[in-house]
């Protein structure tokens, strides 16, 4: 018997490829989706446990804290000996920019929509209005909730 050499890839080598090439693209994909989300998630967090701070230190120093939102972050208020509302001075505290392409693209404070700077306000007794913080990168959004008792809770939310 005599054997032939052949020049090139039977079907079963093509199909495996091409699902290899397959597996590899939709990880990719999944991992680039779900960079986004980690990423809002991240910065709906941080909000979340700075809003947890900023209400004990309004507690604990008898005094107001206010955060003040923009699109692109957001800033710790507080009244200075005048009474006006001056920047916190204290690292913890410091004004914070979103990373890169992440916007805020909605506060609701007390059930109003606020376009001109909206802010959140701690009393020295421990109250806050209920709030919402929505975040968004690409299709990907966050809601960071605040209740009036204090309690906070975030969730991620696809477009």
């Amino acid at each position: 018997m005599k054997r032939r050499l052949s020049s090139g890839f039977t079907l079963i080598e093509v199909l495996v490829v091409v699902a290899i090439v397959a597996i590899v693209a939709g990880t990719a994909t999944l991992s680039f989706s779900g960079g986004e989300a980690r990423n809002v998630r991240r910065e709906s967090d941080q909000l979340a446990l700075l809003v947890r701070t900023a209400r004990e230190q309004a507690i604990l120093e008898s005094r107001f804290f206010v955060i003040a939102f923009n699109r692109s972050g957001y800033e710790f208020l507080s009244p200075n000996e005048d009474g006006a509302l001056a920047p916190v001075k204290d690292d913890l505290f410091r004004a914070r920019r979103l990373s890169s392409g992440i916007e805020i693209v909605s506060v609701v404070v007390d059930g109003q929509t606020s376009l001109d700077a909206p802010r959140l306000v701690f009393s020295p007794a421990g109250d806050v209005s209920a709030a919402s913080v929505e975040f968004m990168l690409g299709d990907v959004r966050t809601v960071m909730k605040v209740r009036n008792d204090g309690a906070i809770e975030t969730e991620v939310v696809r477009v």
